[in-house]
């Protein structure tokens, strides 16, 4: 909540950080790093800090992702449906997820291991219209 906070006010007060490719990779590619460490981490300081990354994380995607949707060149805000019902699929599959995992692998460990296994692959589907549009331009 914090991370995810102070990212919000980073970006309302500077106007630089629109449409940088590299922070939204990174905001799409990390967070099942950050999510794993979590699960995984031996102490509660390393908890701590992987929930810290992965709050700050996403943070960078909804702000490059909302801001994406709104900013459509004339066409401001109609965009935003998408975005809203993106972030509502995922408020759905994510538990969802959680709860197969723990279902058929055995409990919490296998809730963590099946989620951070699924967003890393819609993350690397998510990447991919992004590096096809670099490879483009």
């Amino acid at each position: 909540l914090f991370a995810r906070s102070g990212v919000f006010l980073l970006f309302w007060r500077w106007d630089g950080w629109e449409y940088r490719r590299g922070w939204l990779a990174a905001s799409l590619a990390l967070p099942p790093v950050a999510l794993a460490a979590a699960f995984l981490a031996p102490a509660a300081a390393a908890v701590i800090g992987a929930l810290a990354l992965l709050g700050a994380l996403s943070g960078v995607a909804y702000s490059a992702s909302l801001h994406a949707s709104l900013d459509c060149e004339g066409r401001e805000g109609e965009g935003g449906g998408l975005h809203e019902w993106v972030i509502g699929l995922g408020v759905l599959l994510g538990p969802l997820a959680g709860a197969a995992g723990a279902g058929l692998f055995g409990g919490p460990a296998g809730a963590g291991g099946l989620v951070t296994a699924l967003g890393a692959a819609v993350a690397v589907v998510g990447l991919v219209p992004l590096l096809r549009t670099h490879e483009e331009g």
